[in-house]
């Protein structure tokens, strides 16, 4: 057994533009280069970077959305295969998702408790009254009651619908949950609310998270150890209260001093920084 749950190497993921007549092929654009990152059992690894570094796409990729070019995703030291989409849902099972805008990810004509419950039918459930009694179970887990089976996503606010993205992902009792920008466009209680969630279910469900953010004070807050995204690599990693106190890399500082702040003077400092 690996002491790491989850490892990449030199994973690479390249989008090539499709072919023209007559025209001459064009260069691919690799999204991720080369990345290589352990995840410990049961810790919160932050993904960082500005717009367009990469993080979504090395999640995507470690979740099986997108194939890999070259390089090894290994979950427990096995490699996980990606050649037919039967294997990539057989290790979905390992990783589930929480996709950046739940309310896109919600089909807006079937209620709460028919999207969950096409989960638990996908993967092999066929027990009626034992999926309702999941589905209840999850609902419970993230603070909604049973009867939110019976409503729709444009019923809820934006802090439901973010919780019901979580029970989503939680009913099929993955190992490995990768949260992609959870505190985007919600305000400061519901960010809160919705942390205190995360944290909790963490150590209730026993769960390892790739917390993908741009925002540091989250990270800063919430995440273990820390890896710096640029232009598809990884430029730095490093346990968070150490990265945010001694950055070593050039773009690292950058990122930190372009954060905002309500200390007087770091203004100044950022500039300098910059």
């Amino acid at each position: 057994m690996s002491r790491f749950i989850l490892e990449t190497l030199d994973l690479v993921t390249e989008f090539t533009a499709p072919k023209r007549l007559l025209q001459k092929p064009r260069p691919g654009v690799r999204a991720v280069d080369g990345v290589s990152l352990q995840v410990r059992k049961g810790e919160v690894l932050g993904i960082v970077g500005e717009s367009g570094s990469g993080k979504s796409t090395l999640a995507k990729t470690i979740l099986g959305l997108y194939r890999p070019t070259s390089g090894s995703i290994l979950v427990d030291g096995a490699e996980t295969p990606w050649r037919s989409r039967r294997q990539v849902r057989r290790a979905r099972g390992a990783i589930q998702y929480v996709h950046q805008d739940p309310g896109a990810a919600l089909d807006p004509w079937w209620s709460i408790g028919r999207t969950l419950d096409e989960a638990l039918v996908i993967h092999g459930n066929r027990d009626g009254a034992e999926r309702t009694r999941l589905i209840d179970r999850m609902l419970e887990a993230v603070g909604l009651t049973p009867a939110f089976r019976n409503r729709y996503p444009h019923e809820l606010s934006g802090g439901q619908q973010r919780r019901i993205g979580i029970a989503r992902t939680l009913i099929l009792r993955p190992r490995i949950v990768i949260l992609d920008e959870p505190t985007s466009g919600l305000d400061m209680s519901v960010q809160k609310t919705v942390l205190t969630l995360v944290h909790g279910i963490r150590q209730e469900f026993d769960l390892t998270y790739l917390f993908v953010s741009h925002d540091l004070s989250v990270v800063r807050n919430l995440c273990d150890r820390v890896a710096i995204m640029q232009r598809g690599r990884v430029v730095e990693t490093g346990e968070t209260a150490a990265i945010f106190a001694d950055p070593q890399h050039d773009y690292t500082r950058t990122l930190l001093a372009a954060a905002p702040t309500l200390q007087s003077g770091r203004l100044k400092g950022a500039k300098a920084a910059v």
